[in-house]
Order: structure tokens, then C-alpha cells, then sequence
């Protein structure tokens, strides 16, 4: 199962006009999800309301972006001003989910049955690498639920985890999920027992899992590898910079991974024919 769209033409404009609008949707909900978590509010039980004076916001002046710039980015009751991280998230993520369908549906470059299961991925990227990169932590609700969504979307479009139905498509996902999940929790155990400290928390091994349901074996390993390598590199630099021991820098792993699923996503299939990436062919 996999979407036919054609490269060009009306098909395609509204195809990249309904990704702009479901980005913007998602990119509204990430804000909520930013703001209730850490203080553990619901992210769906509750209404959308201001912060600042609880008044209720209506439908209409709760529409992505547009909403924003109307209102000037404030209340319209208090007239209290809302953050610019808000636009600002609504307008990436948007951005971000229209750049993805058109390398699907346009370029061909991303190949088209990854077009949900990789939009759920760059949604799930940008939620855990804001988290772990300020908070140092990846909320166990949000791996879940792509977990949950990965293991869904493998069943609906089987050819990502290479199944051939929707029985073997789930199954991959499953089984992915538990072997990079598995893997990385080893790795974890073992780094400690040798360094004496922590050097992969629980929350990374939960965004693997869930990046393997949701983008196969393929996409997992690259994403561990390429997260490996650059958060290596980067450590490294501080390090060196900061004239201290490799062992005390700190680095939020998740945002590494959450660079590696961007990439993935966009460049995978060009990725997958480097000769370096033979693993992956």
C-alpha cells in the first residue's frame, strides 16, 4: 500500500497544501505537549485556554499560524503576549512536513511509502529532541505513542519493514523495535559496569525502539550509527575545547538521534546506495 500521487501538477499542489496544514495541526499540538508534560496536565482532556488568565481560547483564534499573526501573538482577552517559540514551532513543523511530501511526491528522492510512517517520524524527532535538549529527558508518553503509531503504519504500508501484508508489516515493527531496543539497553548496561556512570538512559532506548517501529531495521541502524558518530565527534570537540576528560561531557543523545531520523527521512534511499551503507541495500 502506498500513495499514488503524481509528480506534477494540481494533484501534487494539494497534496503539499494538506501537508502545510496537518504540520501546522501537529506543530499546534507539540506546543501543548511542551507546555503540559512537564507540569503534568493532560495533553487531550483538557480545553485550550491562556495561560496567563484561563479564559477558554475559541476555535478561531486557536488556528495554526494564521491565528498568531492575526492576534499579533497575544490574548485577545488579557492581551497578554504569547512566546514566538509557539509561531515558531507551528511554522517548522509545517514547513518541515511540506519539504517531506515533496521530496515523496515530487522528487521522488524518499521513497513514497514512507511518506506516513516518516511523517510520524520527523513529528516524533522534533518533539524528542526538544525534550532531551531542554529538559535532558524524553517523556516515556510520547515513545509510546510512536511506538504505538509505529507498529500501526508498518501494518497499513508493510513494505517499510519489508512485509508484504499487514501481518508481516506489524511483526517487523514489533520485532525491530525489540531488537534495537534490546540492543542499545545492553549497550547501556554494559557502558556503565565499564565507566561506572550512565552513558545511555532509559529514554534514548525508548526513542530507538520506537524509530525502528516506525522506520524499519534500515532506517534504526542508520540512526544509531549516525547518532554514534556524531555525538562522539561532537563530545570529542568539547572536550577539547573546554579542556576537559571525555568521560565528564554530558551530551543529549536523543537530539543526535533526532538529527539522524531527519536525515534518514529525507536522504535514506540516497543514503542506502552509498557504497559506505552497503549493510543497507
Amino acid at each position: 500500500m502506498t500513495p499514488d500521487v503524481p509528480q506534477h501538477g494540481a494533484a501534487l499542489a494539494v497534496w503539499l497544501v494538506f501537508a502545510f496544514l496537518a504540520g501546522s495541526a501537529f506543530g499546534s499540538f507539540l506546543n501543548v505537549c511542551f507546555w503540559r508534560i512537564p507540569r503534568g496536565e493532560s495533553v487531550v482532556s483538557t480545553p485550550s485556554h491562556c495561560t496567563t488568565c484561563g479564559h477558554k481560547i475559541a476555535w478561531f483564534d486557536n488556528l495554526p499560524v494564521f491565528s498568531f499573526l492575526v492576534l499579533r501573538g497575544r490574548c485577545r482577552h488579557c492581551h497578554t503576549h504569547y512566546s514566538a517559540r509557539y509561531f515558531v514551532m507551528e511554522l517548522l513543523t509545517a514547513v518541515l512536513f511540506c519539504a517531506f511530501a515533496f521530496c515523496v511526491l515530487g522528487t521522488r528522492t524518499t521513497p513514497p511509502e514512507l511518506l506516513f510512517p516518516g511523517s510520524a517520524a520527523l513529528l516524533f524527532a522534533l518533539c524528542a529532541g526538544y525534550f532531551d535538549w531542554f529538559f535532558r529527558t524524553i517523556p516515556h508518553q510520547i515513545s509510546g505513542a510512536a511506538l504505538a503509531a509505529g507498529v500501526v503504519l508498518s501494518a497499513l504500508f508493510p513494505a517499510v519493514q519489508g512485509g508484504n501484508d499487514v501481518f508481516s508489516g506489524a511483526l517487523f515493527s514489533l520485532t525491530a523495535a525489540a531488537l534495537f531496543g534490546g540492543a542499545l539497553a545492553l549497550y547501556g548496561k554494559i557502558g556503565k559496569y565499564c565507566f561506572r556512570r550512565e552513558i545511555v538512559g532509559g529514554g534514548d532506548v525508548k526513542m530507538i525502539a520506537a524509530t525502528a517501529a516506525l522506520l524499519g531495521w534500515k532506517g534504526a541502524f542508520f540512526v544509531l550509527l549516525f547518532a554514534s558518530v556524531a555525538g562522539t565527534v561532537a563530545g570529542t570537540a568539547i572536550a577539547l575545547f573546554r579542556h576537559r576528560k571525555f568521560r565528564e561531557v554530558q551530551l543529549p543523545f536523543g537530539v543526535f538521534l533526532a538529527a539522524g531520523i531527519a536525515l534518514w527521512c529525507f536522504a535514506g534511499k540516497i543514503l542506502a546506495e552509498n557504497p559506505l551503507f552497503f549493510c543497507l541495500r
